[in-house]
């Protein structure tokens, strides 16, 4: 089965997804590719549409898998089936789940700023309250520079964001405030600016 998986890596990174994503496709692939050598013991090219039914209830009640995330699986299987197979997908023979959405819990600023008063390391409290108030991942929060705080159009420029685009985030005062505190006491860091604590050359994470 390896050389399929490695068919499958070797195409689907001509997509230009970032390591992380790269990675998490190729779980689900590499599940895929397991499940057929030991459990039904056939070839891709040989499993059947029921067959392909059967994989994912079976990933499904093993792996306590997110609809989202079947539904991640069932698009590699696609990508697998019509890229490195060549054979045509129908949608048909393997519907997208649906899922439930939520409407999230939203705490009140009084909540909110308590929270992060409670959090004593200083460092820590100024990445939370970047992720809080500009909307950033926390990858986003340890790849910033120092240059990417734009204070005087109150904005962080974010290089990489999730698909590889750069963005603009917003830039509170109140964040602002507490990342000027932070960088003072940090000794004014100039590159990355949450450096490692044992790789100073390197950002935090």
């Amino acid at each position: 089965m390896d050389k399929y998986f490695n068919s499958f890596r070797k195409m689907i990174s001509l997509r230009g997804l970032t390591d992380h994503t790269l990675n998490a496709y190729c779980t689900y692939i590499r599940a895929y590719l397991d499940y057929l050598e030991n459990i039904l013991h056939k070839l891709p090219e040989d499993v059947t549409w029921a067959e392909l039914r059967d994989f994912i209830r079976w990933l499904s009640g093993n792996r306590s898998l997110s609809d989202r995330t079947i539904n991640c699986v069932i698009s590699q299987l696609r990508f697998f089936t019509m890229y490195i197979l060549h054979n045509p997908w129908d949608n048909t023979q393997l519907p997208l789940r649906k899922f439930d959405t939520y409407i999230p819990f939203v705490p009140t600023k009084d909540e909110v700023m308590s929270y992060f008063s409670d959090i004593p390391d200083l460092k820590e409290r100024t990445m939370l309250v970047l992720m809080y108030s500009s909307g950033l991942r926390l990858g986003e929060v340890c790849s910033l520079h120092y240059e990417d705080i734009h204070r005087k159009q109150m904005r962080i420029y974010i290089r990489r964001a999730k698909n590889r685009s750069a963005r603009y985030a917003i830039l509170s005062k109140y964040a602002l405030d507490l990342l000027t505190a932070y960088w003072f006491q940090s000794d004014k860091p100039k590159e990355w600016l949450f450096p490692g604590l044992n790789k100073p050359d390197n950002h935090f994470g």
